[in-house]
This record gives C-alpha cells, structure tokens and sequence, in this order.
C-alpha cells in the first residue's frame, strides 16, 4: 500500500487509490454496503475471471489463428471498460447502511431541519484535487453528506465544490471566508516533503456565515453542519440562564459548555443574592441552569427556582455532594438547601460519595522506583446509561468526579439516566479519599447507584383545584465537576450529555440524535475468561484449522 499509494505523483496516487482493494474494503468493513464498492468488487472479479478465460483458451488456440487475435483484443476491451467504469462510477449515489444506529444516513433531525427550509443556504467545500491519497476515503464520506444535505432540501440547499489551486477567484474567496492552505507530510521520491492544499468548507446565509477552515474529522460533521444551518435560519433563540452566587459556577467557569450553547441558545447570567433574588422571567428563559452550589441558597433564592418550574420553566441542577479542600484533600459535605423541593418532586439526594469498585477513571500514584504506578480511583466513577432516553441515547459513558447518589422515590416523572456498574458502593465523605489506599467493600453493600436522573411531570391535573399544573421537566446530576475540563477533555461524552440535557429541557430535540452518533466501533465484551481465551484461541487456531 505504500509503494502504490504514496509513491506515485500525487494524480496517478489518487486514481490508485479509487482502485486500491483496501478503500473500497475500508468503506464495507464500516457496515456500509455503498453501490459503487458493489460495482468495484462485481466488476474487478468479473475482470479476473475474463483474464482466466483468456488463459484457459490461450492453451487451445494457435497464436495465428483470428480467434486468438479476437481473443486478446476483448480482454484488452473489457480490462479498459473496468477500469474507466471504476474511475467514473465514483459519482454514482447509492448506499445501504446496515450499522445499528444508522451513523451514516442523515438522522431525523438533520432531515426536519433540512426539509423546513425557506429561504437560500449554500455551502461551499474547498478541496484541492491533489490531496494525499490518505484523505480522499474521507473526502468521499464529506461529498456523500452534502450530497444528502442537498437531496433533502428541496432545493433550498446549494453545494459548490472550488479548487483554489486552480482558480484564482477561489483562492480569492477562500481567502476571503479564512480558509487557507494548510501543509501534509506525504512521502515523494523516496522522501517526506510538505505539500500545501486546501480542505475547508463555508455554510452562508444570507449575511451570516460559518466557516470550518480544515475539515480534521467527519464524525460530527452533519451535528456542525446541522447546527449551523439551525442556528442562522431561525430567528427565536430559547434562553439559557446559568444562576450565579451561593459558590455555583458560572458559564465562564465552563468554557465548553458555553461553546455547545452559543450558536443556538441566548446564554445570561442571573444573579443570587440574600433577600435580592430576581424573578426568573419563562417569557425570557426557558432553561435555568444552577452548577455547584458550595452554601445553602436562601429560602427567598428557593423560591424563585420553585416558581419558576411551577410555571413549567426547566432547570439544569448539577449539584456537588461535598467540596474538596485541595491542600488537605478532605472531602467537606455541602447542603444546596434544594433537598426539600427535589423531594417533592421524586428525587432524593444523599450526601454519600458514590464509588464504583468496577468501572472507574485510572490516576497515577506516583513514582514508584523506576516506574510510574497506575491505579483505578473509584471515587471518580465511569458510569453506563441506566436505560433509553433521548439524552443518553448513542451515548456510552459519563466519567465522575466525587459524586453523589441519586435516589428515586417517584417512578412515574422520575427516569434514571446514569448509573454505575452493580459494584457500586456507597462512601461516608468523612473517610480519606486518596487513591493509594484499600478500597475492599463488602459484597452485601455493593449495588447499582443511581448518579442522575430526568424528571417530567407533564401536565397533571389539580382534582381539589380543577385546573391544570404544567410543571417543567428537570435534570438532576449528584455531580458538577464532570464539566470542568479535566473530566470533559478526558471523555467528550460529557459535554455531550450536557447539551442534550439542555436541548431536552428547551424540548428542542432535533438536534440531539445527530449529536449523539458515535461511529466508534463498540468494544467486545466478554462474560467470563473462559469466553474470552475461546475467543482468541479460536481465532488464532480454529479458522487456519477450519479453513485447511
């Protein structure tokens, strides 16, 4: 694969490449049955199988003969035919997505967005035609989204494809937009050499404008494209308002959550005060957000979040069982002094740590001799999806940081969202949290603990008063630090989770499934080690043996 994709020129690689066995191979491993892999794959075998024939009747026929002559030129023929029709057939449209979630058809949300168009948008990709042959399996999955961006906008989307390399007046406007050249390591004669060329796009509307300057990945890539489209055709924007004071973090504080909501959300600040609480205003707000609170709001800051979701605002409660004193690492309990309310509303909120003895982030300990020793912390749990909801849907994990457990004590409006494995415990935050220490639990006191929750009362009906109670729906988390950027940059779900949560609270959902797709492949689970080592040893034996 080197020699034939790297070392050729770069416009003989990128014809190779769109012949090579291994993209088209790459592209099915995917769970993606494209029609023109199936034409690469019918008509290079029915090339072969022509070349056979040749052979065969080359023993039977005299080289002299006019048979021969007619022989060899119509495998010349059909080789020639092969060969174009593989390099023009890469603009035929066709694909069945066989993956479980469907990560590589348009979700429903990217078809609702598309389809409600009603005015102009255009996109526009810039693409070098030489780009190093390892980009062009991805260039391919970048022309197949526009191309269905484009089918499902009843012409209100407009693609255009530029080469700045060889169009001044592209280059000019790609220069224009803040899309440049940016530099590859591809290997030429022998040697590295640095090569410049464009691979950027542009979403315009109107006045407005989005700009991905290099097109790095593809996975989030409809989510992006998506959004932008959103965000500049719609005029209403919902209002997100992040309550400050009593020690709760701000929007500042978390930078990339802030980032997730500008392009779509109205993001403010309100301040909490003793006595000075504002109004929280539904007509304004539609999403409260409240992060970390270290004292006891007051009974007058209490009331406004209570009224505000009696009157079916929604809120965003990220709340932190205990401060961590970071000279002393001791683990100090807080009370939000939302415990009543939450009660009220189906949830309870104990003041224990949760630990998962089974699943956890892993934080060194330290030099040890020569070697830097690597440990699980339970305290800072992994924890799994606790069913099917919209928020956590395509999601695989949320890693914690010192949280508290969550109890339900109304099933009804009340859906757990995030749990730990069944080797969860509970843990007095009085007791050291270093990491270097014994962390062996009782089997009988090890169960699944519940991290965060979704609350949806819906429309009830007041029998005493014969009217109607719209309550908003809320999203309680035992933790606030699984934002901060230690935790979200380790595991990007994080801040996935958070937007969704967001956008569900708004009950603007159509986002959501586009920005959840995880096209990562799953990881093999196994139920015991028996499984496993079959699984190895019959790879690695059974299929030579089967096979011979």
């Amino acid at each position: 694969l080197p020699v034939v994709q790297i070392g050729p020129p770069p416009f003989l690689a990128g014809a190779l490449a769109r012949l090579s066995l291994v993209a088209h191979f790459q592209n099915v491993a995917r769970g993606v049955v494209d029609l023109r892999d199936v034409l690469y794959f019918l008509s290079t075998a029915g090339l072969f199988l022509v070349f056979t024939l040749g052979v065969l009747l080359r023993e039977r026929l005299s080289q002299f003969r006019p048979d021969f002559r007619r022989l060899r030129t119509g495998v010349v023929v059909v080789a020639l035919l092969v060969l174009v029709l593989n390099l023009v057939g890469g603009h035929i449209r066709g694909r069945l997505d066989l993956t479980r979630d469907n990560l590589f058809t348009l979700a429903t949300g990217s078809r609702e967005i598309l389809g409600g168009l009603d005015d102009r948008v255009q996109i526009k990709l810039f693409a070098s035609s030489e780009l190093p042959p390892e980009l062009q399996l991805q260039l391919r999955d970048v022309r197949d989204l526009l191309s269905d961006f484009r089918r499902r906008s009843n012409g209100q989307l407009r693609v255009t494809e530029l080469d700045p390399d060889d169009d001044e007046a592209a280059r000019e406007e790609a220069s224009s937009l803040g899309i440049y050249p940016v530099e590859f390591n591809v290997l030429r004669d022998d040697e590295f050499q640095i090569k410049r060329g464009y691979y950027g796009l542009a979403v315009q509307y109107a006045d407005e404008q989005e700009v991905i300057p290099v097109i790095r990945r593809t996975d989030d890539l409809e989510f992006r494209l998506a959004s932008s489209i959103y965000g500049m055709t719609t005029d209403e924007r919902p209002g997100v308002a992040f309550l400050q004071g009593f020690g709760s973090k701000t929007e500042l504080d978390l930078p990339g959550l802030r980032d997730g909501l500008s392009d779509r959300f109205e993001t403010r600040t309100i301040r909490m005060a003793p006595d000075s609480t504002p109004v929280i205003a539904t007509d304004s707000v539609q999403v409260a957000v409240l992060v970390g609170p270290t004292q006891p709001l007051d009974s007058l800051s209490l009331q406004r979040i209570r009224e505000f979701v009696d009157r079916g605002g929604a809120a965003l409660l990220l709340l932190d069982p205990v401060q961590i004193n970071p000279q002393s690492l001791q683990a100090v309990p807080v009370r939000s002094g939302l415990e009543p309310f939450l009660a009220e509303m189906g949830v309870g909120l104990r003041s224990n740590l949760v630990a998962d003895l089974a699943s956890s982030e892993q934080v060194s300990l330290g030099q040890r001799g020569l070697f830097n020793v690597i440990a699980p912390y339970p305290l800072w749990p992994i924890v799994g999806p606790a069913g099917d909801h919209i928020t956590t849907r395509s999601l695989n994990s949320l890693t914690l940081g010192w949280s508290g457990a969550l109890e339900v004590t109304d099933s009804g409006t009340v859906t757990p969202l995030w749990q730990t494995s069944e080797a969860g415990a509970l843990r007095n935050p009085s007791l050291p949290i270093f990491p270097d220490q014994n962390w062996d639990v009782p089997p009988d006191e090890l169960g699944v603990r519940t991290v965060a929750v979704a609350v949806d009362p819906g429309t009830q009906e007041d029998a005493a008063m014969g009217e109607e109670e719209n309550r908003g729906r809320m999203v309680v988390v035992g933790d606030a630090s699984f934002l901060e950027a230690q935790f979200a940059g380790a595991n990007p779900q994080n801040l996935l989770f958070a937007t969704n949560a967001i956008d569900w609270l708004a009950q603007d959902e159509s986002l959501i499934r586009i920005r959840s797709k995880n096209r990562t492949p799953p990881s093999l689970t196994f139920t015991s080690d028996w499984s496993k080592g079959f699984m190895k040893w019959g790879n690695l034996l059974g299929v030579p043996l089967l096979f011979a």
